[in-house]
């Protein structure tokens, strides 16, 4: 302590770029110290296996834990390791036995990049593993879309929608696979549609195991003008009559109000078309029947002019 003036006390002064100067110089100073020691640090590593696919077999077993190892190694390395991740268990399944086994875990099978010079030294746990596998399977099964379609009025589909690729190949484990007719995309909506649609959807893979060829696929939806087209003069037939009875229709004929896509229902034509009256319905004190209109699917019945028909007996 320095005094100059009685009464009066002078303290050195540091500066703030002298403290972090000090402060870097001394961390710097313990981390060379550090590196060059040698530690030991347990880390959580995952699980692969590389043997299976080459015996044509694949892990079916539910999510792998991860091991927690014990390592080795000097501190730098350790650094490294601690922040960058790089090691695993290499996971070796002997097949021969069944489709499931047990397997000890080792530390001589976990696999840490040379350059590190780290080494494992023990397995923490799990110890062992309840592994279950199966044979690699390939098939090539048909997409399906979900799409929940709402069209403005006045407007229709036309025909279904049209999938590139219509098809994926999958490879996944034989009995998931074996259980699979289709593979569906996540579900789309689309709203107040009034024209064609061009859509990217994604694969639902219902299954982890299951490795598509492609997980996308583009849908294209044609979406026409609605119109209305009249086929007048259709004959009314009667059918279900029994052979002793004779029935008059009347009127004999009719007209049928069809709608549907534009480029659809103008390939309709009057041939397509019949007008029937079940006879099996009809009752004395209910003689009007409603008519049924057989038409191609591409087109829907507005109505029918009349929309009765009445069946008169005729006695002989």
């Amino acid at each position: 302590m320095l005094r100059g003036k009685p009464g009066r006390i002078f303290r050195p002064r540091i500066g703030y770029r002298q403290l972090i100067v000090t402060f870097s110089l001394a961390l710097a100073t313990w981390f060379v110290i550090a590196s060059g020691n040698q530690y030991e640090f347990d880390e959580f590593i995952p699980v692969r296996s590389r043997g299976l696919a080459e015996q044509g077999k694949i892990l079916v077993s539910d999510e792998m834990p991860q091991v927690k190892t014990r390592i080795r190694g000097r501190g730098w390395s350790l650094w490294q390791e601690y922040f960058f991740h790089r090691a695993w268990y290499d996971l070796q399944v002997p097949t021969g036995g069944g489709q499931s086994v047990t397997v000890e875990l080792q530390p001589e099978q976990v696999v840490i990049p040379a350059a590190t010079n780290l080494v494992p030294v023990a397995v923490l746990e799990p110890r062992r593993l309840d592994v279950r596998f199966d044979n690699i399977a390939t098939a090539t099964l048909a997409i399906t879309p979900r799409l929940e379609l709402n069209l403005m009025p006045g407007y229709r589909q036309v025909g279904k929608p049209v999938l590139f690729p219509a098809q994926v190949e999958l490879t996944a484990p034989a009995s998931i696979l074996d259980t699979l007719t289709t593979v569906y995309t996540i579900p789309l909506r689309r709203d107040d549609v009034s024209s064609p649609l061009e859509l990217t959807a994604l694969l639902d893979i219902p299954f982890n195991h299951l490795q598509p060829r492609t997980e996308q696929v583009s849908i294209r939806l044609e979406v026409e003008p609605l119109l209305e087209l009249s086929f007048p003069n259709l004959t009314v037939q009667v059918i279900n009559l029994p052979q002793s009875v004779r029935v008059l229709a009347d009127p004999p004929v009719l007209t049928v109000l069809l709608a549907g896509a534009t480029s659809q229902i103008r390939t309709v034509t009057a041939d397509q078309l019949s007008v029937t009256v079940d006879f099996s319905l009809w009752r004395p004190e209910a003689p009007r029947l409603v008519p049924q209109v057989n038409h191609p699917e591409v087109a829907e019945l507005i109505n029918t002019t009349p929309q009765l028909v009445k069946l008169r007996l005729i006695v002989e």
